[in-house]
């Protein structure tokens, strides 16, 4: 928001500012123009009042001299009294000289101003530069006081006019901050509640309000989330009545199952029961999964230090039961991270378990500190996963190969997904460049968090 503040009131002082400079720089051409004219007046008045002197002196050439040296200091101009014939003028010039009017041309960037006098020579104003003429004039003030700073009037207009400038930039910015302050902190609160409602906290809700733009977004968001959180906790708890109510079924094939085998059975019928045995544990594992997945969003608040290399060390023996051909290479520091030990167990056996599935003879885990993240590594020497399938693989009930007899349920690694998600972490998956597939847990390491002394300790074990 103070970003768009930022944009808002530099786009207003920026029109501010080139308006200001146009008219500014119009006023002056105008004020320029208007003084011009106004100086070509009093030259020629004053060319005018010469010429009456001259003729008031008849023919007296000194007191004419007198005249002109009055007249050029009173007014600080040259003013002398030539003959038409040593002036630099046309024959059009001359003609209209002649005619009573008064002539100005230029003469190497400089003016002069003619009029003929009454014994046929010609007055002569210049050379002079009219910005000079402008400025000295502006510097004239009642006579007696020699200069003063009449020249300063429009160095102070422009001043006088940058400070009313600067003091409406000022309260329009004040009057953008205090206007948008309000509007800012409503924002800034829907959005905060949005993000905690995105990070799992589906009771989050918005302040409302009354009469302000972002009421109704709040209402809107508000009444967005209160369905979200019926449907997710609909949903839930039909997951766990399923999940829970299947289970009573499943204990009453077990014991009808355990009953035949123990009445004894015909040897064409002892594989039909082996394959129901089975099938039955396979429902058993998916019913286990699923509670496991309901209870994840429970008890999410119940977070607490975790050693994570006390955690890697129990997955040894934990593989050596799930495939005694498989080999072990354990790397880890002394790495705490806050979270819910449960769930944290839980998907790092489900990444061991799904290693040990696809692996062929080899499982790496590994700890570490990165950046201040804790990443815990699971790699395996299998055939790896497909580039276009790695997002899929953490959906529910997902398999890469459905024809495949290497078990699962297809929830194991959507579990690692959420609990990942539920302590703002990441889960990388990528394929090793000797074979097979590398999945990174990444937790941050926080301020409640401890990075302890590093102690590795490499486990490597050939079975």
């Amino acid at each position: 928001m103070r970003k768009q503040f930022i944009r808002i009131y530099a786009g207003i002082a920026i029109v501010l500012l080139l308006s200001a400079f146009g008219f500014l720089a119009m006023s002056k051409q105008w004020v320029a123009s208007v003084r011009q004219a106004d100086f070509e007046d009093k030259t020629q008045a004053l060319i005018a009042m010469v010429r009456e002197e001259i003729e008031a002196v008849d023919s007296d050439p000194v007191a004419q001299l007198l005249v002109l040296n009055m007249f050029s200091l009173t007014h600080r101009m040259p003013i002398t009294l030539e003959p038409l014939f040593v002036l630099p003028l046309s024959s059009a010039e001359k003609d209209g000289l002649k005619a009573g009017e008064v002539v100005t041309i230029s003469i190497e960037k400089r003016l002069q101003t003619y009029q003929m006098a009454p014994n046929g020579d010609v007055i002569v104003l210049g050379p002079y530069l009219l910005e000079e003429m402008i400025r000295w004039q502006d510097n004239l003030i009642e006579e007696g006081d020699g200069e003063g700073d009449g020249g300063n009037f429009f160095f102070q207009t422009d001043v006088l006019f940058f400070g009313i400038l600067v003091a409406i930039l000022l309260g329009i910015g004040g009057a953008i901050y205090f206007l948008i302050h309000p509007f800012e902190r409503r924002v800034y609160a829907l959005s905060d509640a949005a993000e905690r409602f995105g990070k799992g906290n589906l009771s989050s809700r918005s302040p409302v309000g009354k009469g302000h733009a972002v009421a109704d977004l709040a209402r809107s968001f508000n009444g967005m989330a209160d369905r979200i959180e019926g449907l997710v906790d609909g949903q839930r708890e039909l997951l766990r009545a399923v999940s829970h109510e299947l289970r009573t079924p499943l204990a009453r094939i077990f014991f009808l199952l355990n009953q035949l085998k123990n009445n004894g059975v015909l040897e064409d019928q002892h594989t039909d029961i082996q394959r129901i045995e089975r099938s039955v544990y396979e429902l058993n594992d998916l019913v286990e999964e699923l509670m496991d997945f309901a209870r994840l969003e429970q008890d999410i608040s119940h977070r607490t230090e975790v050693d994570v290399y006390a955690q890697v060390r129990e997955l040894r023996e934990m593989v050596s039961e799930l495939r005694g051909d498989i080999s072990v290479d354990i790397d880890s520091e002394h790495l705490l991270i806050w979270t819910n030990e449960t769930h944290f167990k839980r998907a790092l056996t489900n990444l061991v378990t799904n290693a040990v599935r696809h692996a062929e003879r080899h499982i790496w885990i590994k700890a570490q500190k990165v950046d201040k993240m804790a990443h815990i590594s699971v790699e395996d020497d299998g055939c790896g996963i497909p580039e276009h399938l790695r997002e899929k693989i953490f959906e529910p009930f997902y398999r890469v190969d459905e024809s495949s007899n290497r078990g699962g349920t297809g929830l194991g690694l959507a579990i690692v997904k959420r609990v990942v998600m539920q302590n703002e972490g990441q889960v990388r998956v990528e394929n090793r460049t000797e074979g097979g597939a590398r999945f990174t847990l990444i937790f941050p390491l926080e301020d409640k968090t401890k990075t302890g002394r590093v102690e590795q300790e490499i486990y490597n074990s050939r079975q």
